[in-house]
């Protein structure tokens, strides 16, 4: 099922609503310093999942690629995990993060970011990304932040919606 969707791909179109999410926004694809990305299977610990990892080029997916499957860190401006095959073909998936740690002993923006990807031809795909920003939360005694204080997000309104459509360039290093 993963292989189906491996490969790196050229971002054709973006588009951002900050204000709802109930309708797309106006075009941010000339704004993107990493117009490509690359949409690869790795299976962690009996699970599968799909990660989208944006790049430069296909230069640079090739070796964003080869360090994703060795472990290493590398940076990006967009990503995406998507764990769910669901019956209708697509996948969908979200990241939870805790928020930041202020000097007020707060946690700052915990966000939800909720991603479904969906075939749109046999070389095109579409990605949906909606974005949850909760309200901030006290840090532990330690000064942390934790993953279960994301959980405030998950009763805030929607505060972005991200469209994106990409073209399949080529396929992933081996």
């Amino acid at each position: 099922m993963l292989a189906q969707w491996a490969g790196i791909y050229r971002l054709t179109a973006d588009t951002a609503n900050t204000t709802a999410c109930d309708a797309e926004g106006s075009s941010v694809l000339s704004q993107r310093m990493e117009p490509y990305f690359a949409a690869v299977g790795v299976v962690a610990n009996g699970r599968s999942s799909l990660q989208i990892v944006s790049c430069l080029d296909p230069t640079s997916c090739d070796s964003k690629v080869t360090t994703l499957r060795s472990g290493g860190p590398f940076g990006y401006e967009f990503g995406f995990v998507l764990q769910c095959a669901n019956t209708d073909g697509s996948f969908d998936g979200n990241i939870r993060e805790s928020g930041i740690p202020s000097n007020q002993g707060t946690c700052d923006m915990p966000t939800l970011l909720e991603g479904v990807l969906t075939r749109l031809s046999t070389t095109a795909i579409r990605i949906d990304a909606r974005t949850y920003t909760g309200d901030s939360y006290p840090q532990d005694a330690q000064g942390v932040c934790w993953a279960s204080g994301s959980n405030a997000s998950t009763s805030s309104p929607c505060s972005r919606y991200e469209v994106m459509l990409g073209d399949y360039v080529q396929a992933l290093p081996p």
